[in-house]
């Protein structure tokens, strides 16, 4: 992730040496070039599953991660109205030539998994896109018993 995504983070707790900004905060070397497209579904995926289980570099890092991306976005409010109340602990979205993605990691129940798709030129209306989400947890859950 090459910036904090205007969440509003406190600035003053980065390192400016590597860091600039302030809302969004920038990682000043990211060798990927800000504004490009980083991720593929499977990236994504491994990342929330790392984070689920608190493996991204340590568990306090994983933890803070979280928190951060306990107010990430979502596409049009889709997932998070899908799903039941705070079920979702973690969430990315994002949009660029095209490409639409929403990555969540859920807790919902007794259930605790991973939740990713990338589209491309794909127009959902947020119905659509609520059922596409309820369909998805419904197949996950009911695969899993």
């Amino acid at each position: 992730m090459h910036n904090t995504y205007a969440v509003g983070t406190e600035a003053s707790l980065f390192d400016r040496a590597c860091h600039s900004g302030s809302n969004p905060v920038v990682w000043k070397d990211d060798p990927l070039r800000e504004g490009g497209i980083m991720l593929t579904a499977l990236s994504v995926a491994t990342f929330f599953t790392l984070l689920a289980q608190r493996r991204l570099a340590d568990d306090a890092t994983s933890t803070a991660m979280e928190r951060l991306l306990a107010r990430g976005c979502v596409m049009f409010g889709a997932v998070r109205d899908a799903l039941p109340s705070n079920a979702v602990r973690a969430a990315k979205c994002g949009t660029a030539s095209g490409f639409v993605h929403d990555a969540v990691l859920v807790e919902h129940g007794k259930f605790r998994y991973v939740m990713v798709y990338l589209t491309k030129d794909l127009p959902m209306s947020v119905d659509l896109r609520k059922q596409f989400v309820r369909d998805l947890d419904g197949l996950i859950r009911s695969n899993n018993p």
